[in-house]
């Protein structure tokens, strides 16, 4: 059941009335009834190996509590088992047609089934594994709980990754009716609608064509591809974790905030602080500290950003172009640290605060030169792809006639920078202020009037009506 369908929204409506006519202590288990009745929707299999991982970490957070030797060796093999099954499932077939290359010899392909969302909870049931290990929070003694837990409905596709500490508050206690909740939830909703229907498929109308006959194109409309993908994969992601957010808040249930202006960064250490922000999280506690972080000198912190990096391109999807753009920001990160104290000097030497508007805007436009570069080879289809479309930018840079071609429909790209505009003006704003409470104080004959314009420019600008459910988020794919 796709998070843009009409058959989500009847079924976001149907939780909403049951949760509220049900009793205070009832009102967790007809979340986990919906959360597994939605799972199914996606094929019993896929449910039964959700289950089967519930189970597993039951059983293995329990364990924990009740052994006093044998308890790490333990949580190695649940990693093992959970990591490695998630690792075969994406890459078996890649590393059989690489064989298949090699040798010379027919492809071989596997009939793998691969559970919707299973990057996303099987990282949030190892995270939440270690933290009982480690006695950051204790084993959940009741297993429907638990199921609840690795199975909201709201984020069980992607994300955000969640902790058990932040969840437990107000995902297991029933929570009462709050009118506030409700409208702010839906207004939630309908501003990820906003900006996954009106700005990032609108966007991709540009890009698709131009990465995918990119031998083609010229450099500055690689350039422009690159960068109008930069926004498509903003409104696109933070698109979804504001409805994943929007329905939870209907709930009464508190979800992270998976984005914090991330292209106003003035670092790509800050980027990431700012970017998917409870991925960033879970590498930075799970994988990078347990290495060793900064503390074993810096060789060896240099070594484990590198391999974290490594595992977030792992993460991200199949194809070395991914693991490449990993060890890119891996690296970036790296030649940050170095130059740090040849940069405190050359500011002090020219007199510059670090604060001065002027320095932070260049720092941000860098950074963003920076993080766009690293979208193409995200994006790419391929390093090979990758090299020749950067090589594109240094040769036949302007070509006006392809230009033209590409962004024919001028209505579509006025609409769409008009909208890249307003999503700039909520960022700033947000900046400053908490917009959200900011809007909710306003005058009903204030605010209502805002909510309906937003709604009218996803039914008008978005597809609504059309085939709109076909829409599939980009993170989907990861």
């Amino acid at each position: 059941m796709s998070y843009i369908s009409f058959d989500f929204f009847f079924f976001v409506a149907a939780t909403v009335l049951v949760y509220y006519l049900a009793p205070l202590k009832a009102r967790a288990y007809v979340l986990l009834v919906a959360s597994l009745v939605f799972y199914a929707a996606s094929g019993l299999e896929n449910l039964a190996v959700l289950v089967l991982l519930i189970a597993a970490s039951y059983l293995c957070t329990r364990l924990f509590e009740k052994l006093k030797k044998g308890r790490a060796a333990l949580l190695a093999v649940y990693i093992i088992l959970t990591s490695g099954g998630l690792l075969f499932i994406k890459f078996i077939n890649y590393f059989l047609g690489l064989s298949a290359r090699f040798f010379d010899t027919p492809t071989l392909t596997l009939d793998v089934l691969v559970p919707l969302g299973l990057s996303f909870f099987t990282l949030q049931a190892i995270g939440y594994a270690v933290d009982v290990y480690r006695g950051d929070v204790p084993a959940e003694r009741n297993p429907l709980k638990l199921a609840l837990f690795l199975s909201f409905f709201p984020l069980v596709v992607q994300g955000p990754i969640s902790r058990m500490s932040q969840l437990s508050p107000t995902l297991f206690h029933g929570n009462r009716f709050s009118y506030k909740d409700l409208t702010q939830g839906a207004q939630l909703m309908l501003w990820g609608l906003f900006l996954k229907l009106v700005i990032a498929n609108r966007a991709a109308g540009f890009v698709d064509p131009v990465f995918a006959d990119y031998s083609t194109y010229s450099g500055l409309t690689v350039i422009l591809a690159v960068l109008l993908y930069a926004l498509q994969l903003y409104a696109d992601f933070s698109g979804c974790v504001n409805i994943c957010r929007g329905v939870a808040q209907m709930l009464g249930v508190e979800l992270m905030d998976n984005f914090d202006s991330p292209y106003f960064a003035v670092s790509i250490r800050d980027f990431w602080r700012r970017w998917h922000i409870s991925l960033s999280a879970w590498l930075r506690d799970y994988v990078y500290i347990p290495l060793g972080g900064s503390r074993k000198g810096k060789l060896r912190k240099y070594g484990n950003l590198l391999l974290t990096f490594f595992v977030s391109g792992v993460w991200h999807g199949v194809g070395i172009h991914y693991v490449a753009w990993g060890l890119y920001h891996g690296a970036l990160q790296i030649i940050g640290d170095i130059t740090a104290p040849l940069k405190k000097r050359l500011r002090a030497h020219l007199g510059v605060r670090e604060d001065a508007f002027l320095h932070r805007l260049l720092r941000q436009i860098v950074t963003f030169a920076l993080v766009a570069y690293g979208w193409l080879l995200f994006r790419a289809d391929g390093l090979i792809a990758a090299t020749r479309m950067t090589g594109s930018i240094f040769r036949d840079f302007v070509n006006f006639s392809q230009l033209e071609t590409v962004f024919a429909d001028k209505a579509e790209l006025w609409l769409l920078l008009v909208c890249a505009l307003l999503l700039l003006i909520t960022s700033l704003l947000r900046r400053r202020m908490k917009l959200r409470e900011k809007i909710a104080e306003l005058s009903l004959w204030i605010r209502w009037p805002l909510y309906l314009a937003l709604f009218f420019a996803v039914v008008l600008f978005g597809g609504l009506g059309e085939a709109f459910s076909d829409s599939i988020f980009l993170y989907m794919q990861f």
